[in-house]
């Protein structure tokens, strides 16, 4: 069953053919895009499924994963953006006369593009020889290297996808790996670095430190300075985060310490960090990184600690968590809350289709 919400006047453009049906012609695609996010998905009643077709369910499997993709997505990009039912589909059609195996001609040209990337790369590493900072570099990608389509995309992202830390570890991390770390590198350049890693902790700094590169061009972009309360905020949570470890360690000579032993200071530390007195002291450090407030944060641990505990309803509380963090206006949050709601009726469908006959 489902349900429409649709006005008197957005209908008439409309041709109806039966009392079923709303035949759109091609010439109108402009009513069908009113009408398409009215329409909600409610309830099924399917009888008898013991000869059910398994492309329905797979279908209704292809429509949950877009209804999840939808959420997600409007929620880990900036301009809010809702995808299109043909998502999934991409423009390349590979039918039964694709040939998989490669000839000389496409072999050699394979490697001519190798070739010709590895030498537009080596000229661009040319060029960050003198780049002492990582405000430096971050001025590089944005002012020579990047181009606008790729500072778009970065700015898009939400700070919801800032929270997932191995997000862009295969896409710009690999990049900026390759452009700063990987070959010739200002020692400048790698001290800078360092003195990063010891002040900013909130930050995801990746294999090299190219999370801190990141950071800060996603940062410049979006103006997302931390501010000065809530770097003293940060810091006295550190502080805290150390005095602990300390205390731990203390008159333990690291160096000389067995497996064993090493294994268990850190355990008793890592509890500290999980169930004591610095619980959630990361996911503080990192929420005041990006200025929320203190009863923004209270409520997003709130949440995480009912998601932990009501497994049930897991995902109600980890996709409100995500829409605290996009900071919603009103009408955004009415948008978040019906496309949440599509994706557990879908959910529910599908739920109802496979314990039909328990």
């Amino acid at each position: 069953m489902v349900k429409c919400e649709i006005s008197a006047e957005d209908l008439l453009t409309l041709k109806i053919e039966t009392s079923n049906e709303i035949v759109i012609s091609s010439e109108n695609l402009e009513a069908f895009n009113l009408l398409i996010y009215r329409i909600k998905i409610i309830d099924t009643s399917l009888g008898d499924l013991h000869h059910l077709d398994e492309i329905i369910k797979d279908i209704i499997i292809n429509e949950m994963h877009l209804a999840e993709m939808r959420l997600k997505i409007f929620l880990e990009t900036n301009s809010r953006e809702i995808i299109t039912d043909d998502y999934f589909y991409g423009e390349d059609d590979f039918t039964s006369d694709y040939n998989s195996e490669l000839t000389e001609e496409m072999i050699e040209k394979i490697e001519n593009e190798i070739r010709e990337s590895a030498e537009f790369l080596d000229k661009k590493k040319e060029k960050t020889i003198n780049i002492n900072t990582v405000k430096d570099a971050v001025e590089f990608l944005i002012n020579e290297d990047l181009k606008q389509n790729d500072i778009n995309v970065i700015k898009n992202q939400s700070i919801n996808a800032r929270m997932d830390s191995f997000r862009n570890h295969f896409g710009l991390g690999t990049y900026i790996r390759n452009l700063f770390f990987h070959g010739k590198t200002n020692q400048k350049f790698l001290d800078d670095i360092k003195e990063y890693k010891k002040k900013f902790s909130a930050i995801d700094h990746g294999e090299f430190g190219e999370g801190i590169i990141e950071d800060y061009l996603w940062r410049k972009l979006n103006n997302c300075e931390t501010t000065s309360e809530n770097l003293r905020k940060i810091i006295e949570i550190e502080e805290k985060v150390k005095s602990v470890r300390d205390e731990i360690y203390i008159n333990k000579e690291v160096d000389n310490l067995s497996d064993e032993e090493n294994d268990d200071l850190w355990d008793q530390f890592y509890k500290q960090l999980k169930e004591g007195s610095l619980k959630n002291s990361s996911k503080r450090v990192k929420l005041f990184s990006y200025n929320f407030k203190e009863e923004e944060i209270e409520k997003y641990l709130d949440l995480d600690d009912k998601s932990k505990n009501d497994k049930n309803n897991f995902e109600e509380y980890y996709y409100q968590q995500k829409a605290l963090l996009a900071r919603l206006d009103k009408e955004e949050n009415e948008i978040f809350e019906n496309l949440k709601q599509d994706y557990f009726n879908v959910q529910n469908i599908l739920n109802i289709l496979e314990h039909k006959h328990e």
